[in-house]
């Protein structure tokens, strides 16, 4: 049986920063360290983002579960949370389902609902385009996010971004966290 092809789409600013890498430059993996690591020990890989969820403070471990306790460490977000997590934001844009499940290769849309899950600014949204009481519609925006300082520099650095200067400041990002 001949293998299906899958197609990947490339959001337009992620395609813009690869057509920035010449030709001779190009392989067949886009990160071909990541690749090979991949598909040697995908654990490794999988270490990778763990690490870098914590280095993000994201809590991925239940509470009182791991290293320092007598319990078996239950994993609450890792490597398979980035696709929960895209599914659940291209539903919330809107995305139609069917759609969605073709691009993460669903077999059925029970499966896809099971990876969409609402967010507390979408059930806020939604609920605010009810009618209230008088048979009105009157549209109550979504509370905006809490955001430390940190948060609020390092958002306004990358709206900044865009194909020219991303390295510039990628670094700028970074540094704020060293």
């Amino acid at each position: 049986r001949k293998a299906t092809p899958i197609i990947v789409p490339i959001h337009p600013i992620l395609r813009e920063l690869l057509n920035e890498v010449t030709e001779s430059n190009r392989g067949e993996y886009v990160l071909p360290e990541i690749s090979r690591t991949y598909g040697q020990r995908l654990d490794l890989v999988t270490g990778l983002v763990q690490k870098h969820f914590k280095s993000c403070g994201i809590r991925t471990h239940k509470p009182g579960t791991g290293k320092g306790t007598d319990k078996r460490a239950v994993v609450e977000v890792g490597f398979h949370s980035l696709r929960h997590t895209f599914v659940s934001l291209c539903r919330e844009s809107n995305a139609p389902l069917a759609v969605v499940e073709a691009i993460v290769g669903h077999s059925n849309p029970a499966m896809t609902r099971h990876y969409t899950h609402t967010s507390e600014e979408a059930a806020i949204s939604a609920v605010g385009l009810l009618p209230d009481i008088t048979g009105k519609r009157k549209e109550t925006p979504a509370p905006a996010p809490v955001e430390c300082d940190k948060c609020r520099g390092v958002r306004a650095l990358v709206e900044t971004m865009n194909s020219k200067n991303w390295r510039k400041v990628r670094n700028e990002v970074l540094a704020s966290y060293s």
